[in-house]
């Protein structure tokens, strides 16, 4: 093989390597601590005409915006049929929908890639982080593009 065709060779494996690399970017993994740095103002919304509690968002979760993120939680299916599902830091009889005991920063909006049947399972997740700090519509966290890297026992 010539000294050319062996250059050629190495930088091709090279870049594929590389390619690979940033497509499938390392996790950051993040706890349920780090998602609760929020201080909650309450004020009267004249347009809706009630009392609004409203995220003031640490810096450090803004700075996740756009990441791959993993953390562990429990699978709670909301829409089967759109793969939207929702990573909750408690089991389904303790979540923020059942309990009342705890705030929407305990509970993330998944895009899963396919369907799973992991109903209160604990598991690790990962995917695109997307903050949703001003939203009454929606969850303040979401992950897109999910997939369960792990099922913890």
């Amino acid at each position: 093989m010539t000294k050319k065709l062996h250059t050629l060779l190495l930088l091709s494996i090279f870049y594929c390597i590389n390619a690979f690399a940033q497509s499938n970017p390392t996790p950051l993994p993040i706890t349920w601590k780090d998602l609760s740095k929020i201080e909650w103002n309450n004020y009267f919304d004249e347009l809706l005409a009630m009392n609004v509690e409203e995220g003031n968002f640490d810096e450090s979760i803004h700075q996740l915006e756009g990441q791959i993120l993993e953390i562990e939680g429990y699978i709670i299916p909301v829409d089967t049929d759109a793969n939207t599902m929702v990573l909750s830091q408690f089991p389904y009889a303790n979540c923020f929908f059942c309990s009342g005991t705890v705030g929407p920063e305990t509970i993330i909006r998944l895009t899963m890639k396919k369907d799973l049947e992991l109903l209160n399972k604990k598991v690790r997740v990962k995917g695109k982080f997307n903050l949703h700090d001003k939203a009454f519509d929606r969850l303040y966290y979401q992950l897109e593009e999910a997939e369960v890297t792990e099922v913890i026992k």
